[in-house]
Formats: C-alpha cells, structure tokens, sequence
C-alpha cells in the first residue's frame, strides 16, 4: 500500500512540474505574452535593432536577415510574433530554406506537425501552389491548437520569401 501510495504522489508531482515549466510558446526563448514594449525589449537585449518610426525589428534569425514584427491585441498583450525573410531570395535559395526549416521543426519535440511537405528537389516553384506548414505546440505529447508556428514561401515580384508566425 506504501508503494501505491508513493507510486501516486510522484506521479502527481511529475505531472505538476510538467505544467509548470510550459512558459507557452516561445520565440528564441522568449515567451510571446505580456506587454509589446517589453517583447521589443528582449529582442533588442538580443541584438535586433527597433525602427521606433516604422514599428519593426531588424537583425538575423536563423541564419538569415529578417523583419520582425511584433503583434499585440487591444489589451497591448502580444499574440503574434511575425518573421520576415528579407532580402527575396530565388526559387532554388527559397526551396532549400523552406525545406531546411520544416526539417528542423519536424526533429524538435516542441512541436507537433499538423501539415507541412517538403519541396520536392524537381519541383519547379510556381505561384499557383501552395507551399506552408504548420506546428503546433507540444504539451505533453498533445498538439496545443492555440499556440503554433506557421511559415509559408511568399512571391513579391519573381523573388521569394519565407514569412512565419509565431502565434500564442
């Protein structure tokens, strides 16, 4: 009975510490809550650089130069973090990329693939398809549907872009 008893307790702390350490969705280890100023903040302590006139960060993220803007809600609460790739790269740079981040968010145990394929070496990229994924984030091996990471290849003039959300 002790060890039932013990056996019980340790699960139920198990299961609180669990809960405990999920900080929600995170963005380079910041979570994406709380005041837009303090996001703004973080991300400058990191190296982005804050264009005060036009509301966006600039700095590298993932090995690439990116845009970043922080969204917030009526209440000033940040729900959205969104990154994009800048310069447009071409079609073969923008096929690698996308290839190369849905590998690595498939290999990261935060998160839970709900749609997402790599882009066939062969394919030719055209604006007639779709190319996007989209993850979850993983609470104890259950997709979150409120807080994700969605990134899509983007076409603005015959050059190409990866956009992507982090979205709590």
């Amino acid at each position: 009975m002790k060890k039932l008893l013990l056996f019980v307790v340790m699960f139920v702390m198990s299961v609180s510490l669990a809960f405990a350490q999920d900080d929600g969705l995170k963005f380079m280890d910041i979570p994406i809550d709380g005041p837009k100023s303090k996001m703004i903040k973080k991300l400058q302590e990191k190296g982005f650089k804050y264009n005060k006139r036009n509301d966006y960060l600039t700095g590298t993220f993932n090995g690439e130069n990116v845009v970043i803007i922080v969204e917030d809600n009526r209440e000033g609460k940040v729900w959205r973090i969104c990154i994009l790739d800048v310069p447009y790269q071409s079609k073969r740079v923008i096929k690698t990329r996308f290839n190369n981040l849905l590998n690595q968010f498939e290999n990261d145990s935060k998160y839970i693939k709900n749609r997402g394929e790599k882009i066939p070496e062969d394919e030719e990229i055209n604006s007639d398809k779709k190319y996007d994924a989209l993850f979850y984030q993983n609470i104890l091996g259950e997709p979150d549907i409120n807080s994700f990471v969605r990134f899509m290849v983007r076409k603005i003039n015959d050059r190409y872009s990866i956009w992507m959300f982090y979205e709590n």
